[in-house]
């Protein structure tokens, strides 16, 4: 937006208000009036300067100081939502898991393989099987990292990848069918790398672990706890397992599950994920059919959530980096939630909308990631990435919807003012636009359209009201247009 025109001497808003002064007395003169001839709006400017209406240099100096501290001040481009996709670099929009490293760069799994970000662009690297790129599916392969922020990928598919900065490429650490061939006659229902660096491999009764410092894997004894679903870390070596059988306490000890006990939730729904929250000592149940859980394992209660994520898988369930109380749940179709653990407070924290620009894109989220600038990387498939900051404050988009009458007409904006009775005017370069605050609804006066084409210009430049209910719309190459919005 220009404030000043050299070639005018004047700024917008003084251009409004000398527009006022000259006209005011004509239109109190004649009410019926609709249309001020005029060549255009530079005759109006230039009426306003023959009326010896002059800014002088200092005060030009001034007035574009004020402006640079309020650039300054305000920023001119804070925004909460940021979008990733395939126009900025992305291997592919469908994104299935996502981490930052120990220099900060994001990875970020596609069903392409991985994609480091620097925050301006994306390296690409494949996952290789034999000199073949492996196939990668929601739901079913994943990125971690380790205690050393080292990336890895694991995935249902029995496969293990660690990225070797050396060599600047993925490895293949671990092949499970190749190691245990049984297993490519039975599915792996649920894997799983926990704070030991030890990746589990669980499927019907069978459990394997392969263990990412020393290299080496073994097979845990077989075990009456079913199908696992999730598993989750406790204190030390104490482990959460959830199956078709209900939800399990057991201890990692020797290459073995030890004092392996069963929690009396009172439900026999089925649980698809659970997660440890270590201040609060409380672990997060996901029932797919039911309600979400809260089980304190120091008191043995249970508290239903009353309601909340039916039908609603859970994803992931993360920290929140600023508040160690609360947690950051992804679910499979509706949106973010934000839990407090200390009051058992749930909240839909980011929510789909539509119906605005700016605003979360997507309600089925794969993966979800805090990283060390507290912005939160939501994996939303099949879309992308949508990244969300509370660095700045919050705002509202508007823009022109199409074949919706009520919407901004034009996204091209010239000038914006305020009524007296609070409404917003804009004049755009289709018509203008009046936005009712009370009722939230759109007028738009003098558009363009393809059913109603106009003879005349629609391009507005400039708005003022003249009296309380009246405004005047400068266009350009077409006159002053005079619009009573009572009528």
């Amino acid at each position: 937006m220009q404030f000043l025109r050299e070639d005018l001497k004047v700024s917008r808003k003084s251009q409004a208000i000398y527009i006022n002064h000259l006209f005011l007395p004509l239109i109190k003169e004649n009410k019926s009036l609709k249309v001020l001839k005029a060549r255009h709006f530079h005759d109006i400017c230039e009426l306003t300067t023959n009326k010896a209406v002059n800014i002088s240099t200092k005060m030009k100096t001034i007035f574009c100081y004020i402006l640079l501290s309020l650039f300054t001040l305000f920023g001119l481009h804070a925004q909460i939502f940021e979008y990733i996709g395939t126009d900025n670099g992305l291997s592919s929009r469908r994104v299935l898991s996502i981490r930052q490293d120990k220099q900060g760069y994001m990875w970020i799994l596609t069903h392409k393989g991985v994609d480091r970000y620097n925050g301006k662009e994306f390296t690409h690297y494949p996952l290789l099987k034999d000199g073949t790129s492996i196939n990668l599916y929601p739901n079913l392969n994943y990125l971690r990292t380790d205690d050393e922020f080292t990336i890895w990928e694991m995935g249902k598919d029995g496969y293990i990848f660690r990225y070797d900065e050396l060599k600047d490429t993925f490895q293949l650490m671990f092949d499970l069918g190749e190691v245990y061939p049984e297993v490519k006659q039975t599915p792996v229902n649920c894997v799983y790398m926990d704070r030991n660096n030890h990746f589990w491999f669980c499927t019907q009764g069978t459990i394997y672990i392969y263990d990412g410092k020393s290299q080496t894997h073994y097979k845990l004894p077989a075990c009456s706890m079913g199908m696992i679903t999730s598993i989750t870390q406790g204190e030390d070596n104490r482990f959460y397992l959830s199956s078709h059988k209900g939800l399990f306490a057991a201890t990692l000890d020797n290459y073995r599950l030890r004092n392996i006990t069963k929690i009396e939730l009172g439900f026999s729904h089925f649980i698809d994920y659970i997660y440890y929250h270590n201040r609060s000592k409380k672990l997060i149940i996901n029932t797919l059919l039911n309600n979400l859980f809260l089980y304190d394992c120091q008191t043995k209660e249970i508290m239903d959530m009353g309601g909340t994520l039916t039908d609603i898988g859970v994803n992931a369930i993360i920290p929140n980096n600023l508040n160690p109380d609360e947690v950051f749940i992804a679910t499979d179709g509706d949106g973010v939630y934000k839990l407090n653990t200390r009051n058992n407070h749930l909240v839909h924290f980011l929510k789909e909308d539509t119906h605005s620009l700016n605003k979360m894109n997507g309600s089925i989220i794969k993966d979800i990631y805090m990283d060390s600038a507290n912005r939160i990387w939501n994996v939303i498939y099949p879309t992308g990435i949508t990244i969300y900051s509370e660095r700045y404050p919050a705002y509202q988009w508007l823009t022109h919807s199409p074949n919706n009458h009520n919407s901004l007409v034009n996204n091209r904006i010239n000038g914006i003012i305020e009524d007296s009775d609070g409404d917003l005017w804009y004049a755009t370069s289709n018509g203008v636009s009046h936005y009712n605050i009370r009722t939230k609804q759109w007028n738009n006066y003098f558009a363009t359209t393809k059913t109603d084409p106009v003879t005349k210009s629609s391009i507005f430049i400039a708005l003022c009201e003249s009296h309380p209910g009246y405004i005047l719309a400068a266009g350009y190459m077409s006159g002053i247009y005079m619009i009573n919005k009572k009528t």
